[in-house]
């Protein structure tokens, strides 16, 4: 960490070479470095996957033991407190564990054919990310190279109540769209920007969403801290229902389909819509910790 000082006062913090945001900084409420502040000092986490803590990573679904580099995960231990653990019971679907791969950190790798996790049981637990407010960040690099790949969520069809992040590939535009349905028309989300997301880069994808919000307020889509994508023009009422399927990631609920060729480095989730101020804590850990640039 490296503070500067102008007349006595703290004008710029760095973790790293990443510069805190001044919102950050001029924020009431403060965290003092990327090494002291964690996901939990923030209200309302309700999952916290970390591929960099290699003592969240097993190879059984329920007990067993610790995946060694190079080795299958069958179950990814959520740092919450709530233990909604991502699992793949699957020996032949599980992602692998790749170490020292983006700023010295190890990743999960999954392989874009058949790998996919999900919470089990959770059709009611994750139900706020269609329903009402969330905030989702991901740490991740994608190669996928088809027209659209679940990144995370809890639908899978238009029959389906819930919400997902999808990854598109399309030609000359590689986009995030973030879609919510109550089973009879998409509603509420749909935000997506052509050009947003690269493949082959480690990027920080957050998502800020609300459904009390104004429609064109309700999802905000951002790359690494940047400007906000908010471009949703539908303002359905959305649905109280529990979601049809368990979130899981990297592919639809059953990995059917949908299967995205990724690293995923951290995923964290909110069941509330962060302020500006944390969002942007969140982020400014996130970039210092992953190295992203």
């Amino acid at each position: 960490m490296a503070i500067k000082l102008a007349n006595g006062d703290i004008s710029a913090l760095y973790l790293g070479s990443q510069a805190v945001s001044a919102a950050y900084l001029g924020s009431s409420t403060v965290y003092s470095t990327a090494s002291t502040f964690a996901p939990s000092d923030i209200t309302g986490l309700q999952l916290w996957l970390d591929a960099s803590d290699d003592q969240t990573l097993y190879d059984a679904t329920t007990g067993g033991s610790l995946v060694a580099a190079d080795g299958s995960v069958a179950r990814w231990e959520d740092k919450s407190g709530n233990d909604y653990h991502m699992t793949q019971a699957t020996a032949g679907s599980r992602p692998a564990r790749k170490t020292a791969i983006q700023g010295g950190l190890d990743v999960l790798r999954f392989d874009g054919s058949v790998d996919f996790m999900s919470v089990p049981s959770s059709t009611a637990t994750f139900k706020f990310f269609h329903a009402a407010q969330a905030t989702i960040f991901v740490v991740f690099s994608t190669s996928n190279t088809i027209n659209a790949a679940q990144i995370l969520g809890n639908r899978t069809s238009g029959a389906d109540i819930g919400a997902y992040i999808r990854h598109f590939n399309a030609t000359d535009q590689k986009s995030i769209l973030h879609v919510a349905t109550d089973g009879i028309v998409d509603y509420v989300f749909n935000a997506s920007a052509s050009s947003f997301f690269d493949i082959n880069s480690f990027r920080v994808l957050s998502l800020v969403s609300d459904v009390t919000a104004s429609a064109s307020s309700r999802s905000r889509l951002r790359v690494n801290g940047g400007s906000a994508e908010a471009n949703n023009t539908d303002g359905s009422t959305a649905s109280q229902s529990n979601a049809s399927r368990n979130l899981s990631i990297c592919a639809n609920h059953d990995g059917s389909g949908l299967v995205l060729a990724a690293d995923i480095c951290e995923i964290i989730i909110y069941n509330s819509a962060l302020s500006d101020t944390d969002r942007e804590a969140v982020e400014d850990y996130l970039i210092a910790k992953w190295s992203i640039t």
